[in-house]
C-alpha cells in the first residue's frame, strides 16, 4: 500500500487552494481604499468615543434634572399633605373646645388647604359657627360646609 504525505500536492488540493486564494483576492478587491494611518484611525476612534461620552453626559444630565423635578414635586406633595393633616387637627381641636360642636358627629377632610365639613350640627347657629371656626385655622384656604342641622 502506497502512503502519501499529507502535504503532497494532489490535483484536488491544488484546486481547493486555488479557489481559496481566488476568493481571498476577490474579497480584498471589494474593500474600500483605506489609506488612513494607524494614528489617524486611533484619533478617529477617540473622537467617536468623545462624542458618545458627551451624549451619555447630556443624557445623564437630563435624567438628573428630571429626577430633581420629580423629587421636588413629591416633596411639595408630602409637605402639602402634612399641612392638610395639621389643618384638620386644628379644626377638630376647635370643634372639641366648642360646647355645641364637641358632641356633634362632624368629619373634616382637608385637601390643599380646603376643608370639607360633613355630618350634623345641633342647630343652624352651630352649623354656622363650625364654618367660622374652621375658616379661622391657619392654612385654611376655603371651607365647604356640608353639615346638616338636627333642629
Amino acid at each position: 500500500m502506497k502512503t502519501r504525505s499529507l502535504l503532497a500536492l494532489t490535483p484536488r488540493r491544488v484546486a481547493i487552494l486555488g479557489t481559496a486564494l481566488a476568493a481571498g483576492v476577490l474579497v480584498g478587491c471589494n474593500r474600500p481604499d483605506d489609506s488612513k494611518t494607524a494614528g489617524q484611525k486611533v484619533d478617529a476612534a477617540a473622537a467617536e468615543v468623545k462624542r458618545e461620552a458627551e451624549l451619555v453626559k447630556e443624557s445623564a444630565g437630563n435624567a438628573m434634572t428630571e429626577a430633581s423635578r420629580a423629587t421636588t414635586a413629591a416633596t411639595q406633595a408630602a409637605v402639602r399633605a402634612v399641612e392638610d393633616i395639621g389643618i384638620t387637627a386644628g379644626i377638630k381641636a376647635k370643634f372639641a373646645a366648642d360646647a355645641d360642636l364637641k358632641s356633634g358627629d362632624i368629619s373634616v377632610e382637608t385637601t390643599a388647604g380646603r376643608a370639607v365639613l360633613r355630618g350634623t350640627a345641633p342647630d343652624a347657629a352651630a352649623q354656622s359657627r363650625a364654618k367660622e371656626l374652621a375658616a379661622s385655622v391657619g392654612g385654611v384656604t376655603g371651607v365647604d360646609n356640608q353639615l346638616g342641622v338636627l333642629r
